[in-house]
């Protein structure tokens, strides 16, 4: 079976495809680790924010809920299962401590938070083998 390339001129066999959705796959991963890199600086901001502050944290909750959340979304659908697992945990207790009206020393939040930015810059110091999208290159290659 034959599909048409993305300018309709030529057709292009399995292996192109393959081939294309494998260097689409590592372009994505690139900006994956990019986001990465991006959110943790973003983290140890809110973590500092954290530390500082006195009141009215469930601003500081909400955002780290949000991002988390967002990470979470981007991780699961790049396939970086440790990272989605970590940030769903941190959303979770950004979110229960945003509820509950919580303190800056509170122990879920910091301990998930530590945990994910630990994590992160695993990532950037080329310390993880985690690699995004891996099994999708694999099914796609097959």
């Amino acid at each position: 079976m034959k599909a048409f390339s993305n300018d309709n001129s030529t057709l292009a066999g399995p292996q192109d495809l393959a081939n294309r959705a494998a260097t689409d796959a590592a372009n994505a991963g690139g900006m994956f680790l990019s986001r990465l890199e991006s959110e943790r600086v973003h983290l140890v901001s809110l973590r500092a924010a954290l530390e500082r502050a006195t009141e009215r944290t469930g601003i500081i909750f909400d955002d780290l809920q949000f991002r988390a959340h967002n990470l979470n979304g981007v991780a699961g659908t790049l396939d970086a299962s440790a990272v989605a697992k970590a940030a769903h945990q941190l959303e979770d207790a950004a979110f229960a401590a945003s509820r509950t009206h919580s303190n800056s020393a509170d122990i879920p939040v910091r301990a998930a938070l530590d945990s994910l930015i630990r994590m992160l810059g695993q990532f950037d110091d080329g310390e993880s083998t985690v690699v995004p999208g891996e099994s999708a290159i694999r099914t796609i290659s097959r």
